[in-house]
């Protein structure tokens, strides 16, 4: 019975998208896998006989073929791997054997009957279908519903062409609108001759000076590009240029407040539409502007307005381990909640950096407490304070109390294309039991949870 629960979870948790499984639109669980783990079951367990009767049953050894060859061989993220065996740990226990265990949250385990009767009990006494009963949240049947109708939608968009334009204006119209007022707001390139002869000597770039350089380069190809492009289409719109078939594709996508694919392939990946996206593209812009000028990290790093957050996160291991001389393949990240708001920050820190732009989905951060709390009805991913990010020596890390929490660029988690948008992990205090295996510390409660923090919500 609890292997048959362990199938139905594991299948029913794809339906709740990538707070699910992080690569949920890849995994297909069979009934294949069910019996074969069902005939290994029975093969072990009837092996206790004669003068191995008396012999415990090999829950790890089940637990370790279960959830690391039969279903495991499945999965790809480490992530995901973590939460099959965290459901296998929770329902292959030797409680299994009493009467009224809990399998999940409303139904209960039975341990004798006939298979009419197993059959009776899962019919008559399953509880209906609800996220708690996965482990999560009930915030994510919201998400759930909100990820359907923005497919709905979107195809229905597709299907229709994207309607007419407002107020009866015709599709050229609108784009031309559109195209005078991004070429209006979009900036100039930065001046990188000139940010280099202010460091001076190569001596004198530090880590994070490289991920400015690294950052404001990119940003000038992408300004290019979109500059270039816009202009390209102005003049066709005009009737000064033919319209390609890369222009036409740009006009269907803008119209469709989609970001164009040439600028989204050279820029950050990203689920926002066109027009919240270009206003990200200045606020990124500004943020890279005031560092420039001073050549001095803001108070407050704001990683999610970063093509390349893992490049700050390394400055910040490279920075410690010089400072102390340690290997840098001995050190890793620690992440210290600080209860600032995102503007409160008036300096960094000595050692490390601080930064802000996340948010948690699948629990929220209580500042109060300090540590992980269940999420509030409706409030899908709150933001979190800022993070003091440090780095520490590898054998200095927390055993307990704390859960080593996955860090993604988008809610795409594991998927998407192109598949995966895992950055790092920090770890966030829990007043939860924890345990310390293969993948980590971490408490069951969170990881079927699926608590994961985003540097950017859709």
């Amino acid at each position: 019975l609890a292997l048959c629960c362990f199938h139905a979870l594991v299948n029913g948790r794809r339906k709740f998208g990538f707070i699910g499984w992080s690569c949920s639109n890849i995994y297909g669980f069979t009934m294949g896998d069910l019996q074969q783990c069902a005939q290994v079951a029975i093969n072990m367990l009837n092996a206790r006989t004669g003068p191995r009767a008396s012999d415990p049953v090999p829950f790890a050894d089940l637990k370790y073929i279960f959830g690391e060859i039969m279903y495991g061989g499945h999965i790809t993220d480490k992530w995901d791997r973590r939460t099959c065996v965290t459901y296998l740990e929770t329902l292959i226990v030797p409680e299994l054997f009493e009467d009224g265990h809990e399998l999940f949250e409303g139904f209960k385990s039975k341990t004798k009957g006939t298979c009419s009767d197993f059959l009776d009990h899962i019919d008559y006494n399953l509880p209906p279908e609800n996220p708690v009963a996965f482990g999560l949240h009930p915030n994510a049947d919201i998400s759930y519903l909100q990820n359907e109708q923005s497919s709905l939608f979107s195809q229905l968009i597709e299907i229709s062409g994207g309607g007419g334009g407002a107020a009866g204006q015709s599709k050229e119209a609108v784009i031309e609108k559109m195209v005078v007022d991004f070429l209006e707001r979009l900036p100039e390139d930065f001046n990188m001759f000139d940010i280099k002869s202010r460091i001076g000597p190569s001596e004198n770039i530090t880590p994070y000076l490289v991920v400015l350089l690294q950052e404001c380069e990119k940003m000038n190809g992408l300004l290019g590009l979109i500059r270039k492009s816009l202009l390209d289409l102005q003049l066709g719109l005009q009737g000064a240029l033919n319209i390609s078939d890369m222009m036409d594709q740009q006009m269907n996508s803008m119209f469709l407040d989609r970001i164009p694919a040439v600028w989204e392939k050279a820029a950050w990946r990203t689920l926002k539409s066109l027009p919240v996206w270009f206003v990200d593209l200045l606020e990124r812009i500004d943020q890279f502007t005031k560092w420039q000028d001073s050549l001095k990290m803001p108070p407050s790093v704001w990683i999610s307005g970063t093509a390349n957050p893992m490049a700050f996160v390394t400055a910040v291991m490279q920075t410690t381990a010089r400072a102390y001389q340690w290997p840098l393949d001995d050190v890793e990240t620690f992440t210290d909640i600080t209860k600032m708001d995102w503007e409160d920050a008036t300096a960094q820190p000595e050692e490390g950096a601080y930064i802000h732009g996340l948010f948690i989905e699948g629990a929220r951060w209580d500042r109060e407490l300090g540590e992980l709390q269940d999420s509030i009805l409706r409030d899908l991913a709150p933001q979190m304070p800022i993070v003091h990010l440090k780095a520490i020596p590898t054998k200095e890390r927390r055993m307990t109390g704390y859960y080593d929490c996955p860090v993604y660029y988008v809610s795409q988690r594991g998927g998407g294309n192109p598949p995966g948008s895992y950055v790092f992990f920090g770890q966030l205090r829990t007043s939860d039991k924890t345990v310390s295996t293969l993948y980590g510390i971490y408490s069951y409660k969170w990881v079927l949870a699926g608590v994961g923090i985003l540097m950017q919500v859709d």
